[in-house]
């Protein structure tokens, strides 16, 4: 005759449920810390480019500039796609754009390339015609 503790069975899985949810509970806490560092990383950033953006305009107008590049930006840091736009924007590049539009400064992203091809990307520009 088959003797089986279904008692025991219930607690063992009650158990390993109990483990799983703990570990589940864990993995979240840890990805919600590393969100939130990742998340005050790129305000600092942010702070930091915005707090030249001032005299970076300043020194553009001064030269007869209507335009300043204020802040280059790195894929999957400030942006993701393929197409950038201000939809594709995260973290302290999109932190820097919205700044610049509270303060009037018409951001835009502009492309850039070197002569050689080697190397592009992608700026926020603003301006102020």
């Amino acid at each position: 005759m088959l003797q089986i503790d279904v008692s025991n069975l219930r607690n063992l899985t009650n158990e390993a449920i109990a483990r799983a949810k703990a570990e589940k509970e864990k993995q979240e806490k840890e990805e919600e810390a590393k969100r939130e560092q990742q998340r005050m990383n790129d305000i600092l950033r942010a702070e930091s480019v915005i707090y030249f953006i001032p005299s970076i305009c300043e020194e553009r107008a001064k030269a007869g500039e209507k335009r300043a590049i204020v802040m280059h930006l790195e894929y999957g840091k400030d942006y993701l796609g393929n197409v950038v736009s201000d939809k594709n924007l995260i973290g302290s590049g999109k932190i820097v754009f919205e700044e610049c539009l509270r303060a009037n400064l018409n951001p835009s992203l502009k492309y850039w390339h070197s002569d050689d091809g080697m190397d592009s990307g992608w700026d926020i520009e603003v301006s102020w015609s």
